[in-house]
């Protein structure tokens, strides 16, 4: 684990930019439980950790 990285419950968050141009895709969320088939909304990227923390906030309330 990195100093960019944040476990919050069964999430990580962590920074990781990629080789490319834009920016919008440099911070990444996963739940803790995803394998290979699971849903959309258990991992993303977005371009902040921030953007992350709402992210998972919005994907619980549209699931609730």
């Amino acid at each position: 684990m990195s100093a960019h990285d944040t476990t919050i419950g069964p999430w990580r968050i962590w920074f990781d930019p990629p080789p490319i141009g834009t920016r919008n895709c440099d911070w990444h969320y996963q739940h803790e439980d995803v394998d290979g088939e699971s849903p959309g909304w258990m991992y993303g990227h977005c371009a902040s950790r921030d953007k992350c923390i709402e992210e998972i906030i919005t994907q619980y309330e549209e699931r609730g």
